[in-house]
């Protein structure tokens, strides 16, 4: 289950981000596109909650990254080091700006 709140900034998601439960993806998708004309300047998407991410996690925050982009906004993902190591696994990593809210990995 995909858990979702929003405040001024952007959005925080929790739980489980998969293709496995597209409604859901949906529902969350459709709260972006409703906080993409509440921002100014950036959103962050706070997945540091996470349990659960795969591709369709990764399409859909490429196309918010892609919608923002057209508006002169940025996109914004607080993550931890598994989500990290995820965009440097699938070359996106220097696609999208991250903040760390874990520390990292000794030794790395």
């Amino acid at each position: 289950m995909l858990n979702i709140e929003t405040d001024h900034e952007g959005v925080r998601v929790s739980g489980y981000m998969g293709i496995e439960d597209q409604v859901v993806l949906e529902k969350f998708k459709n709260v972006l596109i409703n906080q993409v004309d509440t921002i100014t300047e950036k959103m962050v998407i706070d997945l540091t909650g996470i349990e659960y991410f795969d591709i369709a996690g990764l399409q859909l925050l490429l196309a918010v990254r892609h919608t923002l982009q057209t508006l002169n906004k940025t996109l914004v993902l607080k993550v931890g080091d598994e989500l990290i190591d995820l965009l440097a696994l699938t070359g996106l990593h220097w696609i999208f700006q991250t903040e760390t809210s874990a520390p990292s990995k000794p030794g790395a």
